[in-house]
């Protein structure tokens, strides 16, 4: 290795390339190849500077295998065919395995015809997943490893229709209820369809559930219209979380399973005021307290007021505490002005926790709780400097006014 040697210092390979000369930083080196998992720079390889792999020291840990590994796990197949050229350590499985599930045919290719390693049931199965159907042809052609039963599964969950149907056609391993179940997560409704057309495994409640709960509409009425399974509470609640109105109409309009009072509870968490207006209407399971306190803890003031206007639940003196942790001042003096609970002495322990010096001040002003040393300590804590020296500003004024 020459003092003078010409290097190209830009990018990770340049750095790991002056650790190495350097013959100080070793760790380092390793550490900088193993954080982005390209088992050793491309580049360097490219430009024809082996010398780096020959160095002892280099190897990421020592361990020659997982440096194989994570050149053909990331496709670097020229890579791999210099370490099988010129190093003795050879791979792991692990290498067919997950150069399959990257996609990576060409290395997958290099690996059966070269090495004897070979792969297992999950290079096959990673493969579907990821929807490499000429990864998969080519392991089911090749290859005695097979696949898993999870495999048709896993295709179903991504999407990939192409892959379902290579597999149903030409493997035996079959699929599971998870399938549909998955496939109807995702809103994937063509892969709904040909599952209930060519396989007989079916699917379970959670299938119309978690369409519902992401909003897919379209699958939770081919469902409905379709299949037996039906859906459970579950359905409703979750449109009403994530704010799928229109799923929740449907549901309450074509299906009997009807939801729970955490329908409204998390519409009002998450600021969906019209599902909780329609819940209210149309609904009789009402909610919490935890709905106008999870409300303004998340400054959603239009719910707040509506909630106190139409519902008779009320909230909680937790439900100021938070408000002002988070430093929502209109909806603390909403509940202050509007409502009886109060506060305790969290909240300005919160409020100056958090920096939110305009929540500090109102509520010393306009509130008798005060605070504790919690709101000294913990704003010092987190560098909110203004808070800390507006506390003890007024720290000191009140041991005047004592005296």
């Amino acid at each position: 290795m020459t003092a003078n040697r010409s290097l190209n210092v830009t990018g990770k390979d340049g750095i790991v390339k002056i650790l190495v000369l350097k013959g100080i930083h070793l760790d380092l080196a390793r550490y900088i190849v193993l954080q982005t998992y390209k088992g050793c720079g491309v580049d360097t390889l490219k430009s024809g500077e082996y010398w780096l792999f020959s160095h002892p020291d280099f190897y990421p840990l020592n361990d020659g295998k997982e440096t194989w590994n994570a050149c053909a796990i990331n496709g670097h197949l020229e890579i791999v065919k210099f370490l099988h050229e010129n190093r003795t350590e050879g791979c792991t499985e692990n290498a067919m395995d997950y150069a399959a599930e990257n996609g990576h045919l060409d290395v997958v290719k290099w690996l059966h015809f070269n090495r004897t390693e070979g792969c297992t049931d999950m290079a096959m199965s990673y493969a579907a997943e990821n929807g490499h159907l000429e990864i998969v042809k080519f392991l089911h052609e090749n290859r005695t490893e097979g696949c898993r039963d999870n495999a048709m599964d896993c295709a179903a969950q991504i999407g990939h229709l192409e892959v379902v149907k290579w597999l149903h056609l030409n493997r035996t391993e079959g699929c599971t209820t998870w399938a549909m179940d998955w496939a109807a997560f995702y809103g994937h409704l063509e892969v709904v369809k040909w599952l209930h057309l060519n396989r007989t495994e079916g699917c379970t409640s959670w299938a119309m559930d978690w369409a519902a709960r992401f909003g897919h509409l379209e699958v939770v009425k081919w469902l409905h219209l379709n299949r037996t399974e039906g859906c459970t509470t579950y359905a409703m609640d979750e449109a009403a979380q994530f704010g799928h109105l229109e799923v929740v109409k449907w549901l309450h309009f074509n299906r009997t399973e009807g939801c729970t009072k955490w329908a409204m509870n998390k519409a009002a968490e998450n600021g969906h005021l019209e599902i909780v207006k329609f819940l209210h209407e149309n609904r009789t399971e009402g909610c919490h307290r935890w709905a106008m306190n999870h409300a303004a803890e998340n400054g959603h003031l239009e719910v707040v007021k509506w909630l106190h206007l139409n519902r008779t639940e009320g909230c909680h003196r937790w439900a100021m505490n938070f408000t002002a942790k988070n430093g929502h001042l209109e909806v603390v003096k909403f509940l202050h002005k509007n409502r009886t609970e109060g506060c305790t002495a969290h909240a300005m322990n919160f409020a100056a926790e958090n920096g939110h010096l305009d929540v500090v001040k109102w509520l010393h002003f306009n509130r008798t709780e005060g605070c504790t040393k919690w709101a000294m300590n913990k704003a010092k804590e987190n560098g909110h400097l203004d808070v800390v020296k507006w506390l003890h500003k007024k720290g000191k004024k009140n041991k005047k006014g004592k005296k």
